[in-house]
């Protein structure tokens, strides 16, 4: 990873005041300084892969979305940016303003540091991700006493986006990637951010189906056609308990891998799938059952059919049913034969 630019602003906030920013008026210096061991360059750059890596981990998942054109600020703040219209500190203090304006009225929101970050890891990418200083506990070297420790949690990162600047460009559809976070806590930042564009249903829940399907191929001895029905349902289950709303991708982890939830929600994750799953009732159906339709012939049965009493040879270009399994088959058979 190479850093390109990098700043720390502060916004404090409480329940009962209004934020208030403290700004710096340069960023830091990312050039190692002659005669000097420090190693300042190579601190932001391990707080910045830390960052970029917790924020890939967040237990709540992410989303994915775009950021809006037309009357966004946020955007047009980042054009000029990006035009070299502006430098990177004066774009960084705008940003800040401009998330003091949207948590203005959040109660929840209580600020912390805002640290955004310029990095190249295969695209460039922008972090910005606000973070809190905790106290935490060390042990000091020479007297083995415990003391407090001031530390960034970078643990808790309750709201934070990131950019992929060269897609962004492009106008590629899903360059951003938002940390899910509390609902109150995320609209304020979405709106910082002029998000739009959020996955529909559908396409969520396809994505969602060929994860799963892509994630099963992936593990053949764990997976066999039976196990893979009953996930597919035990998931469009779930899916449909609530609604036709959001499904959160981790507690969907815990049906398809019940052993290593976190295995599949990885994947997934890492494959763009959000963190809360909206669902298409029409897709659910194709995930359990079998339908085909045309002028002349309608087909439509349970996935769990398939090689138990109904079989498909595709050498012979047959489709088997045993028919004492449907106990009324055969009575509507015997009635057309007439």
């Amino acid at each position: 990873m190479k850093v390109h630019h990098f700043v720390i602003h502060h916004i404090q906030k409480d329940q009962f005041r209004a934020p208030t920013p403290q700004l710096r008026d340069s960023e830091a210096d990312l050039t190692k300084p002659k005669n000097t061991d420090t190693q300042k360059p190579d601190l932001i750059t391990k707080f910045v892969e830390s960052a970029a890596t917790m924020f890939d981990k967040q237990r709540s998942g992410k989303v994915y979305a775009d950021i809006g054109k037309e009357g966004n600020t946020f955007s047009e703040i980042l054009d000029q940016y990006l035009k070299g219209k502006i430098e990177f500190i004066a774009f960084s203090k705008r940003l800040a303003q401009e998330l003091v304006k949207s948590m203005k009225d959040v109660s929840l929101a209580t600020g912390g540091y805002m640290a955004i970050a310029e990095y190249s890891a295969s695209p460039k990418q922008l972090l910005i991700v606000m973070i809190k200083q905790e106290v935490g506990y060390a042990v000091d070297p020479e007297t083995l006493e415990l003391r407090e420790s001031i530390h960034l949690d970078l643990g808790t990162i309750n709201v934070g986006a990131r950019i992929d600047l060269e897609a962004y460009k492009r106008g590629d559809i899903h360059h951003l990637a938002l940390v899910r976070g509390l609902k109150d806590l995320a609209k304020y930042f979405r709106s910082f951010l002029g998000v739009e564009n959020f996955k529909s249903a559908k396409d969520e829940t396809l994505e969602l189906a060929n994860v799963m399907e892509g994630y099963f191929n992936s593990k053949p001895d764990q997976y066999s056609a039976e196990t893979i029905g009953d996930v597919r349902r035990q998931v469009a289950g779930l899916i449909k308990q609530h609604n036709g709303g959001q499904t959160p991708l981790l507690t969907i982890a815990g049906i398809v891998n019940p052993g290593d939830p976190e295995d599949f929600h990885q994947y997934a994750n890492d494959l763009g799938v959000s963190a809360d799953v909206q669902s298409d009732p029409d897709v659910l159906k194709s995930w359990l059952r079998v339908v085909y339709k045309d002028a002349r012939m309608h087909l439509d049965f349970d996935k769990k059919l398939f090689h138990e009493s109904i079989e498909w040879d595709a050498d012979n270009d047959e489709l088997r049913i045993t028919v004492s399994a449907f106990p009324k088959l055969a009575e509507r058979l015997n009635e057309a034969d007439r």
